[in-house]
């Protein structure tokens, strides 16, 4: 769907935002011929118009005893989103006072299926650091569906992001790594048993994926620096001893 940044910006729903540019589309409109226009239920529409007026981006207008719906304008959409912005930074220090997360003690999250793994792979996306990885290609192509084993590597080279890593040594291995240049690896390969688990290592998270193959995968991410550095540092005398 297009406009999915409205959603953020606005604090609104796929459909609320689907409303408001199907309002912005046809103009001053009754509650019938929207629906008629989003494909939304009569009944749905009710149910949104409220959050709708609230953040201003419809309003109401009464002629003759007969309601029908306006869309603002879109320049105004940019002050409805700092007014939001500045209600956030007026919030925020009230929400940091019954923050309940300790900062010093590790984050742990879970993640499964295959959105989970993609969603963690998005967040591993944004390092500007070399990741560091354990892998077991072998592992992975048995586990992880065959359209994702080169989605991760292009789209990491495509933000130019390098990766080093330590490698399971097999045919599949061998093959894969040919291309390394291109998609900014570098890998040196180590003969052991199989890796069970995949690790990456960035920032200060240390994400391990799961690809058995007689489940869905599923991903722990840890995040804290001493964890990380630690696991760096092992990583790091290993890749010196390869």
């Amino acid at each position: 769907m297009k406009y999915e940044s409205l959603q953020k910006l606005l604090g609104l729903t796929k459909q609320q935002v689907k409303l408001y540019i199907s309002l912005l589309e046809i103009g001053e409109s009754t509650v019938q011929d929207l629906a008629i226009k989003s494909g939304i239920k009569r009944t749905s529409i009710y149910n949104h118009l409220p959050t709708l007026k609230d953040n201003g981006v419809i309003s109401e207008i009464y002629k003759d005893k007969r309601r029908t719906l306006r869309a603002v304008h879109p320049k105004y959409l940019e002050q409805i989103a700092k007014a939001n912005m500045i209600q956030l930074e007026m919030e925020m220090p009230e929400l940091l006072a019954i923050n309940n997360v300790d900062e010093n003690k590790p984050q742990v999250s879970f993640y499964t299926g295959i959105e989970g793994v993609k969603e963690v792979y998005a967040d591993l996306l944004k390092t500007k650091d070399t990741v560091l990885s354990f892998e077991d290609l072998d592992y992975l192509k048995s586990g992880l569906p065959e359209k994702y084993h080169n989605w991760l590597p292009s789209k990491r080279a495509e933000k130019q992001i390098p990766l080093h890593a330590i490698s399971k040594k097999s045919k599949h291995a061998s093959k894969f790594t040919a291309n390394d240049k291109e998609l900014l690896r570098k890998t040196k390969f180590i003969e052991t048993e199989d890796f069970k688990t995949e690790i990456n290592i960035y920032d200060n998270k240390v994400a391990l994926f799961n690809f058995n193959s007689s489940s869905e995968p599923h991903v722990v991410l840890i995040e804290d620096k001493n964890i990380t550095d630690t696991l760096r540092i092992i990583w790091n005398k290993l890749w010196e001893k390869l």
